[in-house]
């Protein structure tokens, strides 16, 4: 049932994901999946861990996908000028939404950090998986973020 969850929800839809603390959130959810899940351990998901780790990297670096939407909806609010005022009064005195991960500094040094920990919990694991099963560019790229934060994966 996990598996599906993930083959179904991250690996298809979380690049989906719009906002930028939306998005910071399931960046942390996705490196807390891939470092810290004990079912990685005993072999079940194995073969997610590369896919989910593609994943997270194509956040960190391609752009947003954001889908185009149809601007018909916008006709019919602007047609009634009483419910847009009473709309635009309520949308703006909403409450700030906390953050969860305000304690978390640069996700890229996280992953880094996490990866680093997780092959000196599971030694050749985390290198294999990588090379095997990653482009180069992604390879080199994770690479970097390790060299940036100071961490190696052996």
């Amino acid at each position: 049932m996990f598996g599906m969850v993930i083959e179904k929800l991250y690996l298809a839809d979380v690049k989906k994901v719009t906002g930028p603390l939306e998005r910071k959130i399931c960046i942390c959810g996705l490196i807390k999946i891939i470092s810290q899940l004990p079912l990685i351990e005993n072999g079940s998901y194995n073969h997610l861990w590369a896919p989910l780790l593609l994943v997270l990297m194509e956040m960190f670096e391609l752009p947003q996908d954001i889908p185009q939407e149809d601007d018909d909806h916008f006709a019919d609010i602007t047609e009634s000028l009483d419910f847009q005022a009473q709309y635009s009064k309520l949308n703006y005195a909403t409450r700030p939404r906390a953050d969860p991960t305000k304690d978390i500094g640069d996700m890229k040094a996280m992953l880094a950090a996490s990866l680093a920990s997780l092959s000196t919990k599971l030694p050749g694991f985390v290198p294999k998986a990588i090379q095997e099963n990653l482009d180069q560019g992604v390879v080199t790229c994770l690479m970097n973020y390790c060299r940036a934060a100071n961490v190696t994966i052996a």
